[in-house]
């Protein structure tokens, strides 16, 4: 029988060098019998054709029309496939509430079906967001933290269950985004073990992630993000700014939660997680490998202790430092925005 492997990537978790993985391996991925859906569920024979499948996948969990359509072709390509095939579906907007149901439902008796996701801990999940959208809102990162909490994101309980409930014979794989715990400690080898990968291949599959830098100079860009971003997925000023630093501020440099903001989020997502390591991770013992593994808070001073004239001192002595641009903090950032999203500089 035909298998389906559905990755519902959670944002931030992975997906990204996932699907990155899946494009460069596609030849050797179909020497396997592994295809790949893309965006238009088409089973491209090149890289180059792989593209995500991210705005098929939303216009149809927000239409129920599309829906149909969606799950029509779906079918249609299962129907198709050699019963030795495995086809694989990967999205981060697959962990949706609404992906379940109206886009799967009954799939699990036409085929072998298998849903795999991967689970970042919150506590440093909160800061990551912040860090790639909420910043670029404005949105300080406390401001970020409360947020998430009063909306209970990520929702990785609720979204899992959701998969359970609605293919109750499909297999539910949930693996903990943490480096000891995968394969190499990267999610793409961790997902392609599913493929019976080889253990000693040479192939190497190039971890993307998001730009990071310095915690005065992500405070800095928060403050100016009316100059710095069109929206909150616009990356272009982080990733220019990201190329021309130099690697000694090319990371974060402090923690980033406080031990409060941190005992905040290990507590609000407590019996969630607990609940998540009894029924998805069948661990032994829950309790302790939660708190092992996502509750744990660092030590020492905290970006989100300090004031807000201390971090704003920093990110100017780097930015003067590494851009001899002297001024104060509004003629700072838009001679600092000149000189990056000028194209002929960049």
């Amino acid at each position: 029988m035909t298998s389906l492997i559905l990755h519902a990537g959670f944002p931030k978790c992975g997906s990204t060098s996932i699907f990155n993985a899946m494009v460069a391996q596609l030849p050797a991925l179909r020497a396997r019998g592994v295809r790949v859906f893309n965006r238009d569920l088409a089973l491209p024979e090149t890289p180059e054709e792989l593209q995500p499948p991210l705005w098929p996948l939303q216009q149809a969990m927000e239409s129920a029309e599309a829906g149909i359509a969606f799950q029509a072709r779906l079918r249609g390509q299962i129907a198709a496939a050699d019963p030795g095939d495995t086809l694989v579906l990967s999205s981060e907007n697959l962990a949706d509430l609404r992906a379940p149901e109206r886009l799967f439902a009954g799939l699990d008796q036409a085929c072998d079906m298998t849903v795999v996701a991967y689970i970042r801990p919150q506590i440093d999940w909160i800061p990551s967001a912040w860090k790639q959208w909420d910043l670029k809102d404005g949105l300080t990162l406390e401001a970020s933290l409360q947020r998430h909490l009063r909306v209970n994101q990520p929702n990785y309980l609720g979204i899992m269950q959701a998969w359970r409930d609605a293919l109750p014979r499909a297999q539910i794989r949930l693996r903990p985004f943490l480096p000891r715990l995968m394969a190499r400690g990267q999610p793409a080898y961790d997902f392609f073990a599913l493929f019976d990968w080889p253990t000693g291949e040479e192939s190497v599959f190039t971890e993307a992630s998001n730009p990071s830098v310095d915690f005065a100079l992500m405070h800095f860009m928060m403050r100016h993000h009316g100059l710095f971003f069109d929206s909150r997925h616009d990356a272009r000023f982080a990733h220019r700014l990201t190329r021309a630093l130099p690697p000694a501020y090319q990371r974060p440099n402090a923690r980033m939660l406080s031990r409060d903001q941190g005992r905040r989020i290990r507590d609000h997502f407590l019996n969630e997680n607990f609940a998540l390591a009894e029924r998805f991770l069948c661990h032994e013992d829950p309790e302790r490998f939660v708190m092992a593994e996502f509750g744990q808070i660092s030590e020492g001073l905290a970006y989100g202790e300090m004031s807000e004239a201390q971090i704003l001192r920093r990110a100017h002595r780097i930015l003067s430092e590494v851009f001899d641009l002297p001024g104060q903090d509004r003629t700072l950032a838009q001679a600092l925005r000149a000189r990056l999203m000028d194209d002929a500089v960049a």
